[in-house]
């Protein structure tokens, strides 16, 4: 019985693997493209964000993968699994590259951040200012210049978690199909 399931959940966890990887791949190029067309990539609105594109994607050919070669069974737990291990992979991945990338590779990634970020603050300062109170933005602005490439590794990192699960469970409901 042990060494059936864990044959159950080795294509699981290979199929999820391998959409992960190739996913971090694609996200890779999509940041560094958008870098290099100066459209940095932490400062496009959360609805033209290319991580909901791209992890909706990546989970969903992955939780069909598994489906399919599954007897066209897919039970909620497998498909919250498979999207789960897809979307952690590809942010960890992907935050690790924006840590190397910020730091070793284009270090202008975080100084154009930097100084987008505080124009972006500046020419919003009076909604911000009735909003948040002239504290937290000035807290705001003092913070940003000693932003690192860790801090933008570990806030995208943050930031997907939300995205990936919730995207996880829409896929999931969506592709699941019970053994008749």
């Amino acid at each position: 019985m042990v060494e059936q399931n864990a044959e159950a959940q080795t294509p699981l966890v290979r199929i999820a693997g391998r959409y992960g990887f190739y996913g971090s791949l694609v996200t890779i190029v999509a940041l560094v493209s958008l870098f290099y067309l100066n459209r940095h990539p932490y400062l496009i609105p959360l609805v033209y964000d290319i991580r909901i594109f791209l992890f909706a994607l990546f989970i969903f050919f992955s939780i069909r993968e598994f489906r399919n070669s599954n007897q066209n069974v897919l039970h909620f737990w497998q498909g919250i699994s498979i999207g789960m291990i897809t979307y952690v992979l590809i942010t960890f991945l992907t935050s690790i590259f924006i840590g190397i990338f910020a730091k070793w590779i284009e270090p202008a990634f975080v100084s154009e951040y930097i100084r987008l970020s505080i124009d972006q603050l500046n020419q919003h300062k009076e909604a911000i200012l009735e909003t948040l109170g002239a504290d937290k933005f000035n807290a705001a602005v003092k913070k940003l210049p000693s932003t690192t490439a860790g801090d933008l590794a570990f806030d995208y990192f943050l930031k997907s978690m939300p995205i990936g699960f919730i995207l996880t469970l829409i896929i999931s409901v969506l592709l699941r199909k019970q053994p008749n």
